[in-house]
């Protein structure tokens, strides 16, 4: 497929393009705005849409609704996660085709989002809208690198702000007591791994006894488990290379951890052929993958009984409070997490550092008088 590239202004080129025709059918030209720094970077651009033009991985904008384009951006994000890409469809079908889907692509305005938005926001939250929001952002990125918009319409809006998260955390002596509590039932070493390990459920759920090191008191997280596609379980590397991590544990935990695997042998003993073995710390009752749908209800229910107010992902922010409580530094707190950066550690526990710059200033006080009573001592001298 040929086409044809030429500077229409700063910054702004044209590409036309034969497109394919039946025999003694008139010739069909398409064009295709593209904006670049210089020509190299436009004939990169143009490249890309001759190649995808080529392939059959790309959809003219001729007629195309927002609905279709959709349909066929979503078929080609391959590379995401089962749960990711779920929740795009979700968002998708029962929010974005509903409100905007009938809309010729070429014809979306700023103005039909921004109404959309305002609306959805009367029966979901901002977050959620928020979420809406770059799913259609990063589709319509895509519509214009394909060549089938010349501006992004989504990104010369305003879109909703992200209500700050909030979640509850125990204390110290809470805490102790809900994991102690919990030692004679099966949400054990969920609890105790989200408390002191500060590990998210799929991690837990994922965690195989040959990643636990008990005799040299650490864990190593290196897959997590997620519900696939068709309903079913699938085991699944971390998202980062952070997230891919090495965790010291304490004496206490590991104390937790060999009881729980003692209780483990026996119950597998007592169930024999029933058993299912698949190394998991924290199986199901019959040692098969414990769905995530399934857990999390159960533990809730399980901690409104003990009282606690909390989800089940609260205790890894109870794990991460503790930690810059007892002033370990936000870059190992950063590591141990399995956050992408420090950054984000600060950012959702920033709550907390006002009091921590009070007792910096506070040190910082007493190692200046310590270093003037020094002073003075030596003068007397």
């Amino acid at each position: 497929m040929k086409g044809h590239l030429r500077r229409k202004g700063r910054g702004s080129w044209q590409l036309s393009v034969d497109l394919p025709k039946r025999e003694n059918e008139k010739r069909k030209r398409k064009y295709y705005s593209i904006h670049a720094s210089g020509k190299r970077e436009a004939q990169k651009k143009a490249n890309r849409i001759l190649a995808d033009l080529e392939s059959s991985h790309y959809a003219t904008a001729d007629g195309i609704t927002v609905g279709a384009f959709l349909g066929q951006w979503l078929e080609q994000k391959t590379s995401l996660a089962p749960s990711t890409l779920i929740r795009y469809r979700e968002i998708i079908r029962n929010h974005l085709v509903p409100a905007l889907g009938c809309t010729a692509l070429e014809k979306l305005r700023p103005i039909d989002i921004s109404s959309y938005y305002k609306t959805a926001q009367e029966v979901l939250s901002p977050t959620t809208v928020l979420h809406h929001h770059r799913v259609l952002s990063q589709a319509l990125k895509t519509a214009m690198r394909w060549g089938m918009l010349s501006s992004n319409p989504a990104a010369m809006i305003d879109p909703p702000k992200q209500a700050r998260k909030e979640f509850a955390v125990l204390n110290i002596q809470e805490t102790l007591e809900l994991v102690t509590g919990a030692k004679s039932s099966r949400f054990f070493p969920a609890i105790l791994l989200g408390a002191y390990a500060g590990m998210r459920r799929g991690e837990i759920l994922g965690l195989t006894w040959s990643n636990v090191d008990l005799d040299a008191a650490r864990l190593s997280v290196l897959q997590s488990l997620e519900k696939d596609f068709d309903g079913g379980l699938r085991f699944k590397q971390p998202k980062t290379a952070t997230s891919r991590r090495m965790i010291p544990l304490s004496k206490f935990v590991i104390e937790g951890l060999r009881e729980h695997r003692q209780a483990q042998l026996t119950r597998r003993l007592e169930l024999g052929p029933a058993w299912q073995e698949h190394d998991l710390v924290c199986p199901d009752l019959n040692g098969a993958p414990w769905p995530p749908n399934n857990f999390s209800p159960a533990i809730i229910k399980y901690l409104r009984k003990q009282g606690a107010s909390i989800r089940f992902h609260d205790l890894r922010h109870t794990h991460a409070t503790h930690l810059l409580q007892a002033n370990i530094h936000p870059k190992i707190a950063s590591a141990r997490l399995g956050h992408a950066s420090t950054d984000i550690t600060l950012n959702l526990y920033s709550h907390l550092l006002p009091g921590m710059g009070e007792e910096a200033a506070d040190k910082i006080q007493a190692g200046i008088e310590a270093a003037l009573g020094d002073k003075l001592g030596d003068k007397s001298i």
